[in-house]
This record gives C-alpha cells, structure tokens and sequence, in this order.
C-alpha cells in the first residue's frame, strides 16, 4: 500500500486493469489494483441525467401536496415521505436501519430516538448512502401534551392529557422518516430541488426562512374616521320615505333613497339623532349621502348627508290674510274650482265669521293634541277615515273653522281615531322592516 501512494500520477497510468474475476465478488478483494484506490467519477452528461430524472419524475409521478409541498415562508419545496419511496423506486434503492446505529435515550420520562438509514443499491447490494434522523417527546407538539400547564390569567393548574408513552411509536416513525428523507437527499443530490422536516414544524420553520425572502411590509395609513375594509361612499338622490323606529330600547332612523336614473331606491339607515332628523326633514329633498356598505343587498349604514337643492328665499310670515286665502284656495281646488281671488278669500273670511288668528278653536284642538302626544298626520288620516274631510287634504290649516270646533267638540272619538290610525300604522312600518332594524342590531352589536 505504501509502494502505491508514492506513485506518481503517470506511473498510475501504466498500471493494468483490475482482474474482472475478482471484482465480481464486490467484496473487500474487489480492490485487484491500485487504480481501485482511486475516486471513479461519473461523467457530466450522467450527473445531468440524474438531476434531470428526479425533476422528470416530480412533474410527471408526484403530487402537490401529496409527495412534496411548499411550507408558506419557505423557499423550496419540501420532500414528504411518498416523494421519498417513489425516488427510492426510481433509482431502484431500498432502505435499512442497522440496530447497532440505533439508539433510545431516556431522560425525566422523555425519550429520545436517533436512527441511521443506509442506501443500497438493489440490484447489486452495494450501500450508496445514508442518513440521520432523531425526534424526541420533548418537542413543543408533544411536550404540551405530556407535560400540566397553569393558566397565566386563573393560575388554575391542568393536568397532562397523555403520558410520554403515548408517543412513543410516533416519535419513532418520525425519528425513521427523518433519517430515509435525509439519506435520499444525500445519496441523490436532490438538495438542490427539495428541503426536509419544514412540514413538521411549520411555524418554526416558516417564520424563520420568511424573514429572509421578505420584511413584511408597513400597513397603508387610512384617512381618520374611516374603516378601512368599508370606506364612505358618495350616494346622490331623493329621499322618497323617512321614518323612525324603535327597537330594544333604541331608536333607529331609516329612509329609502331613490338613485338618478331610475334606479332600485336605497335604504339609509343610522342610529344618531343629528343624522336621523336630518333625513326626516329631508324627505322628498334631493341630497348626497355618505355611506358604507351593509352585508344585505339594498341597504348601507348613512354617515353624513349633503343637499343639493339651493337654499330656499326666507319667507315673511304669514298673516291671517294670506292664511285665509291659502285656505280657500285649497277648498277651491278640492272642489274643481279656479283658487278665489284675495277679494273673495276676505269674503270667505268675513262669511267663516271668527277669524283664523284668532279663533280659540285651533288653540284648544293644539292643545289637545299637545296633551295626547297625536301628530297632525295621524289626525288627518283619521279625519278622512271618519269622512269629516276630503281626501285630498294635506294640513290643518285647509280645514274650515267650523270643522275645527266640531273636531274638538268631538275630540274623545277623534283623538281615539287617530292613536288607533298611529299605532296601526308604525305597527305595518315594523312588519315591513324588521329584516333591516334586526341588521343594523347586529352590525351594532
């Protein structure tokens, strides 16, 4: 042997051939010369074969998912036990754990398993390669499993659920699989194409290699006051219906808004005062509403609200005089008549013979009014229900003086008529809207 490695390279050359009889055995007295002494290469057309093999057969034979998979913060993907057998397939290797590699350890009931897979070659038994593996009970999927806790808020103390002999087979399947991954991609030269272990622990493992592909990127800054997955929308239309309503002990304020264009009318919905007693005095008025989407179709939550109708001229007030003619013009109308003229709306004053401003009539039916919480739309509704008036009318102030005094000679029939006209009424608004006042309860909640 000493004679050999004081040859020099030429002097190697020269040598013969190995004695193919005895290298069939394949064992120690297969090494007939020195030149079995040296490193056989393969060429580079054959390491490309290779590589190019395993990659052929991760397209054509594995599954994502099922043999390999990308760990989320990882870089490559991750070689599963399936991937591992259908290489070993491939290259036609089998798998042995010798027991003298084998080794258990045993420390405060916790063990410790460390194996060594050896690579050979099939057909011709030959060891191509091997590798290591270990998987212990103490890892942290384990460990919180055998092992009692205490809850850092109560300090009330839970016992362990299993014991680390539950776990003994698994981490000693764990421990095998670790040592066939790590020895294939050895032997193969997979490393390249394939990582190992990351699905065992994926927080650890992706948490780490995630920092190094990329910092996680700053949150946007939002305007204030804004949510940021449902930010204010413009809205432009009519509000063709406000209302208010009250659920559990809170009032919500509701309105349909008719979109330009002739679109499905929009229903607002808010619960702050301000807002809802901008929508009711805003009905039939055009305006831009600021909104934010609700999970039902047809309704958004309104946030502010803006007209878009010119602000009117201040009026003077009104005197007795024009009153009276508004009044008779209204009477004139209902009747299919022309509106009388001013001279004739005197006439009709001086024929009424107490005077609108200053007949106690309207003073006491307000009053009544006042003291029994009735709204003058209600009181109308139920004037018309009673047939006292036309139907056509719209306020108090076109009803003739001597219907008021009848009204509040009658005022214990009439006012029952309009409480029972309300509470019919608010009790169809809550049949029609319960979907969105139970809506907005959730939203809120």
């Amino acid at each position: 042997m000493s004679n050999v490695t004081a040859m020099n390279p030429k002097e190697l050359a020269t040598l013969p051939p190995p004695d193919a009889g005895a290298c069939a055995g394949g064992g120690p007295l297969a090494l007939a010369g020195p030149r079995d002494l040296l490193i056989q290469t393969i060429t580079t057309d054959a390491l490309v074969e290779r590589v190019g093999a395993i990659k052929d057969a991760m397209k054509r034979c594995m599954v994502d998912g099922q043999h390999h998979g990308i760990i989320p913060g990882t870089k490559k993907p991750s070689l599963w036990k399936p991937g591992a057998e259908l290489i070993c397939t491939l290259f036609q290797l089998g798998t042995r754990y010798p027991k003298q590699s084998m080794l258990i350890e045993r420390e405060n009931n916790h063990f410790l398993f460390t194996l060594t897979c050896e690579l050979f070659h099939i057909p011709s038994g030959r060891v191509v390669g091997e590798g290591v593996g270990a998987c212990t009970t103490r890892e942290y999927r384990y460990r919180v499993q055998v092992e009692p806790r205490t809850d850092a808020r109560s300090g009330q103390l839970y016992p362990a659920r299993f014991t680390p002999w539950d776990f003994y087979n698994t981490c000693l399947k764990i421990a095998k699989k670790r040592a066939m991954v790590d020895a294939i991609l050895t032997a193969t030269g997979a490393s390249e194409i394939f990582t190992q272990d990351t699905e065992d622990n994926p927080e650890l493992y992706g948490e780490v290699e995630a920092r190094e592909v990329a910092p996680p990127a700053p949150p946007k800054a939002r305007p204030a006051g804004r949510r940021a997955d449902n930010p204010a929308t413009p809205l432009e239309g009519v509000i063709s219906r406000a209302w208010a309503s009250d659920y559990q002990g809170k009032r919500y304020w509701f309105a349909y808004l008719v979109p330009a264009g002739g679109a499905e009318p929009v229903q607002l919905q808010t619960t702050e005062e301000a807002l809802g007693g901008q929508l009711e005095a805003a009905a039939g008025s055009a305006l831009r509403a600021w909104v934010e989407p609700s999970p039902k179709p047809g309704k958004v939550y309104l946030k502010r609200i803006e007209s878009l109708e010119p602000p009117a001229a201040a009026e003077p007030p009104a005197t007795a005089t024009d009153r009276v003619a508004k009044r008779a013009a209204a009477r004139a109308r209902h009747e299919g008549k022309a509106p009388p003229k001013p001279q004739q709306a005197e006439e009709q004053r001086a024929a009424d013979e107490i005077p609108l401003g200053d007949n106690p009539d309207w003073e006491r039916l307000e009053a009544l009014m006042r003291d029994d919480e009735v709204r003058e739309y209600w009181l109308l509704k139920a004037l018309k229900t009673l047939g006292w008036i036309p139907e056509g009318l719209q306020r108090l102030a076109d009803v003739s003086p001597k219907t008021i005094r009848v009204i509040v000679e009658s005022w214990p029939q009439v006012g029952a008529a309009a409480l029972k006209a309300e509470g019919q009424g608010k009790q169809g608004q809550q049949q029609e809207e319960p979907a969105a006042e139970q809506e907005h309860e959730e939203a809120a909640a």
